[in-house]
């Protein structure tokens, strides 16, 4: 049975090609993965990374301060309007930049630049944003019948029968809430317009 087992052990370490010579393949396979000596596929180089990487000493020179000063000078101060200002009244500035022209007219003088004139706002839509559409009418609560109205700045109350007065908030989907004086709420139908 081991015999058996080398022969096609062999065979299938050949790959099978050299049908003649069953170990024909058999010494690439060995130098391509094992040596005796170093490993052929290993990666190459002297530098000093590769010399540590192969667990050899390596001899570093110690680290030096550069000679010189090595920083660069201060920044200069950035002038201020200050500064402009005087030096300008000195003269050493050039004065501030005339009104750009739009060339000469035939007699050399400037010809003024002049502007179109702004075009007028227009004025947008008027919003519905914000209105208050005015609600009035009779609703029914759970303490009864309940009287609404809208004030001029908008604000909807509703007043029950016994006198109690209270606010309502349109919901916008056809029903009010209406919140007591003493923080009670409930959500009602709107009336029909």
């Amino acid at each position: 049975m081991r015999p058996i087992a080398v022969i096609g052990l062999a065979m299938l370490l050949s790959g099978c090609a050299y049908a003649s010579n069953p170990f024909a393949g058999f010494p690439h396979y060995i130098s391509d993965t094992h040596g005796l000596v170093t490993n052929p596929n290993a990666p190459q180089g002297n530098s000093e990374t590769m010399r540590r990487v192969r667990g050899e000493a390596v001899a570093l020179p110690p680290l030096e301060a550069a000679p010189g000063n090595v920083w660069p000078a201060p920044v200069k101060a950035l002038p201020t309007l200050q500064d402009y200002v005087r030096e300008q009244q000195q003269g050493t500035l050039p004065p501030y930049p005339v009104a750009p022209t739009a060339g000469l007219s035939a007699g050399g003088s400037p010809i003024p630049l002049t502007m179109p004139p702004a075009p007028k706002p227009i004025a947008p839509p008027p919003s519905t944003l914000g209105k208050v559409t005015p609600v009035h009418g009779d609703v029914t609560t759970a303490q009864g019948v309940a009287h609404l109205s809208t004030d001029a700045n908008g604000v909807i109350t509703y007043t029950l029968s016994n006198g109690t007065r209270g606010i309502a908030v349109s919901n916008g989907n056809g029903t009010l809430t209406l919140i007591g004086p003493d923080g009670s709420v409930q959500t009602v139908n709107a009336p029909k317009k």
